[in-house]
């Protein structure tokens, strides 16, 4: 297909897109970072969790939620790939590629995958913030079902996608 005029549009999500890319990418290297330090730091830290009388645990909870963290961020910047790549394909006028129907399909099952690390990090991260009283801790977990509707979009406009590149394909076959 001929590469359509380039949209305003999709030149701002490709630039929001490949932003928020960046800052998982930093956000990732900083609790790489944390936990790097957490690990070396291991006899100051478990003497910090005892001066505060938080239990033992603490330790291992804390680097669960790094590990946890690490694991959404992996997620989100392999989302935003996909999305990226779906953002390339309308851009060049070609947006019922066959491509696209696999990539949004993989996104569903990456925001389901969200879902599901989201759940116990939300768990432990109102535990630690319980165990740790004076700490500065926000937690916020999703519960409106924003989620869910979204991995159902996703998977429905897979399916969409994937009938659209059949139909280009016949009507291509019948010219």
């Amino acid at each position: 297909m001929a590469p359509a005029k380039s949209d305003w549009l999709l030149g701002i999500a490709k630039f929001i897109i490949g932003f928020i890319r960046v800052m998982l990418v930093i956000a990732l290297v900083a609790l790489g970072i944390a936990l790097g330090a957490i690990v070396v730091g291991y006899p100051k830290v478990v003497a910090e969790i005892a001066r505060v009388d938080a239990p033992a645990i603490s330790y291992w909870a804390i680097i669960a939620m790094l590990g946890l963290g690490a694991t959404l961020i992996v997620l989100w910047e392999r989302f935003l790939k996909l999305l990226r790549q779906i953002v390339g394909t309308v851009d060049s006028g070609d947006p019922f590629d066959p491509d696209n129907a696999r990539r949004l399909q993989q996104m569903g099952w990456i925001s389901l995958a969200v879902m599901a690390v989201a759940v116990p990090a939300g768990g432990l991260a109102t535990w630690l913030s319980n165990v740790f009283e004076d700490a500065d801790v926000h937690v916020s977990v999703d519960s409106g079902g924003g989620g869910l509707v979204l991995t159902l979009t996703l998977f429905i406009l897979a399916r969409v996608f994937r009938h659209g590149a059949q139909m280009r394909e016949e009507l291509e076959g019948t010219v």
